[in-house]
């Protein structure tokens, strides 16, 4: 597994990300992570038709809201101290276990905490995987 952010990326993915969330990211110790479970876009699809109005295809609300449930795709947000020398970066989408770690509202947003070691896999777009 090798991470998608580059080692020169690493400063921007982390002020990036701190900026989406506009709160600081969590300072962690020790093996865990914390990662942001991955939630499909409202919208999935939009263009503009021939006569020049737009349109939107939107995913309804109960799809989305099983996404926060199910989903296994998840963003890396922090790295504890004991595992910098892991294959990810903060920046990186993660297939996690959703039966492991710890689910916690850290600034209201949902976070969950995973142990490092175990992580599945590296993922370059979450939006490619599906659970079958």
């Amino acid at each position: 597994m090798l991470s998608y952010i580059e080692e020169h990326e690493a400063d921007e993915a982390i002020a990036c990300i701190q900026s989406e969330l506009d709160f600081p990211l969590p300072q962690l110790d020790g093996d865990q992570i914390a990662v942001k479970i991955f939630i499909r876009p409202e919208d999935i699809c939009s263009g503009v038709r021939e006569d020049g109005t737009e349109y939107k295809i939107f995913i309804p609300e109960t799809i989305r809201c099983e996404d926060k449930y199910k989903n296994f795709c998840a963003l890396v947000v922090a790295i504890g101290a004991a595992c910098q020398n892991c294959n990810y970066r903060v920046g990186d989408f993660l297939v996690i276990p959703r039966n492991e770690g710890t689910q916690l509202s850290y600034h209201g947003m949902v976070l969950q905490f995973i142990p490092s070691q175990k992580i599945y896999s590296i993922i370059r777009s979450p939006t490619l995987m599906t659970k079958v």
